[in-house]
Order: C-alpha cells, then sequence, then structure tokens
C-alpha cells in the first residue's frame, strides 16, 4: 500500500533482478511496508478475488467507443492506465504522496 513501494520488489528472494532492472527499493525502518492493496476488494469470495481484476479489464477493452490504441493500452499499459486519465496509476500515487511530504515539512 505504501506508494514508496509501489512497482519495486517484484522478485521477493531473488533480489538481483530488482536490482538489475532498477526496480529495488531498500526498506526504510522509519517506513515500513504496509501490505496490501491500494484499493480493498469488499469480498471474501476466493473466486471474486481471484478474478476481480480480470473482470475489470475485460470490462475496459470491451467499453463502447475506445480506440484499437486504447484497447490495446488496457491490456499491455502500465497499472492503473485509463483511456480518460480517471484512475490513478503508481506514478500518480508517488507523486501525491512526495507532495503531501513536502506539504508537511513546510
Amino acid at each position: 500500500k505504501n506508494p514508496k513501494y509501489l512497482d519495486a520488489n517484484y522478485a521477493g528472494s531473488l533480489i538481483i533482478w530488482d536490482r538489475m532492472f532498477g526496480s529495488f527499493v531498500e526498506e526504510d525502518l522509519n517506513d515500513q511496508p504496509d501490505f496490501g492493496l491500494v484499493e480493498p476488494i469488499r469480498t471474501y469470495n476466493p473466486f471474486k478475488i481471484l478474478f476481480f481484476e480480470y473482470v475489470r479489464i475485460f470490462q475496459d477493452i470491451f467499453s463502447p467507443g475506445l480506440s484499437i490504441k486504447e484497447r490495446v493500452l488496457y491490456l499491455f499499459g502500465p497499472p492503473g492506465w485509463s483511456h480518460d486519465g480517471t484512475r490513478k496509476m503508481s506514478t500518480d500515487i508517488k507523486h501525491l504522496d512526495n507532495n503531501k511530504i513536502i506539504n508537511r515539512k513546510t
């Protein structure tokens, strides 16, 4: 959940891959990772949890009025991408978090 750790440390126990691809973030003792989802899925149904994101992607791809490029970007674009910019990508969430930190210091 922490914006600092979004899109980082994918490799789990083999951090060499994160170091090679530049996605490694050292854990900060003052800001321990809070594991979980940015937006919670409000159900305990394991099938809904398992297929939740696939259903959302399917709904996005087949929304009316989209170009082929926009449909492809829903599949292969960055997490959170939307054709109208209404959803937050991890870069947006990190940017908002950095602004909160700057505003707290001033």
